[in-house]
C-alpha cells in the first residue's frame, strides 16, 4: 500500500539557540509606587533576583545602570510576597530573567525633619546660569518611614533638584523634586516650588 499526502509531525523537536549580541550584567533595583496604608511604612524590601544579563543595542545598554522591578504598595498594611515583571526598556532585546519575587516587611511609620538641603538644578542650557532666590537656596525635608529607615538616612544622601529643561532667560517658579538613597523612605520637601532666576 502507498501512502499519499501524509504529513509527518515529530512529537518533539530539539533546538539550540545561541544569543550572540552585546550584553551587560546589571543589578535589579526595586522601584516603589503607590502609597502605603495610613501609619504604615516599608521596613525591608528584597528581590530574589539580584542581577540580570541584559542583551541589546550597545548605545542603549551603555546608558543603563540598573533593571527596574516596579512594586505597587498602594494600601499595603502587612507583610507580603509578590511576583513582579522586570522592566525591559526600548533597545533591550533579551533579559536573562523576566520576573523576580519581592518580599516586603511592614512596620510603623515615623518621621523626622532635616534642614539645610541645598537645591541644585539640572538640564540648564550650557550658555545660561541659574540662581535661586536667597531664602530658597536650601530647603527642609520631611523623611517618612520606619524608625530604623529614617535614622539610617544621612543628610548628604538627600537630594533636592529643580529641572530647568527648555527654560531661557527670566524668572520662574519651578517644582522641587527630592530623592533619598533609601528606597524605603519617602522624602517630602517643605517647599514644593522655588523661584529661580536664569540669565
Amino acid at each position: 500500500n502507498r501512502l499519499v499526502n501524509v504529513e509527518v509531525v515529530p512529537s518533539r523537536i530539539s533546538a539550540q539557540v545561541t544569543i550572540d549580541s552585546y550584553h551587560v550584567n546589571l543589578p535589579v533595583k526595586t522601584a516603589i509606587t503607590g502609597n502605603m496604608a495610613s501609619g504604615k511604612a516599608i521596613a525591608s524590601i528584597t528581590s530574589s533576583v539580584k542581577n540580570v544579563d541584559v542583551y541589546g543595542d550597545k548605545d542603549v545598554l551603555d546608558k543603563l545602570t540598573e533593571v527596574e522591578a516596579r512594586v505597587n504598595v498602594d494600601g499595603l498594611s502587612e507583610n507580603k510576597q509578590l511576583s513582579v515583571d522586570l522592566v525591559k526598556v526600548n533597545g533591550v532585546r533579551y533579559l536573562s530573567e523576566t520576573k523576580t519575587n519581592i518580599n516586603i516587611t511592614v512596620g510603623e511609620e515615623e518621621q523626622r525633619e532635616i534642614t539645610g538641603i541645598i537645591v541644585s538644578h539640572t538640564n540648564l542650557s550650557s550658555d545660561l546660569t541659574a540662581q535661586a532666590s536667597t531664602d530658597e537656596r536650601t530647603i527642609s525635608v520631611i523623611l517618612k518611614g520606619t524608625k530604623d529607615a529614617i535614622n539610617s538616612v544621612q543628610d548628604n544622601t538627600v537630594y533636592a533638584t529643580v529641572d530647568l529643561a527648555g527654560l531661557g532667560k527670566g524668572t520662574y517658579k519651578v517644582p522641587v523634586t527630592v530623592t533619598t538613597s533609601d528606597e524605603r523612605v519617602i522624602a517630602i520637601p517643605t517647599k514644593t516650588e522655588i523661584t529661580v532666576n536664569i540669565h
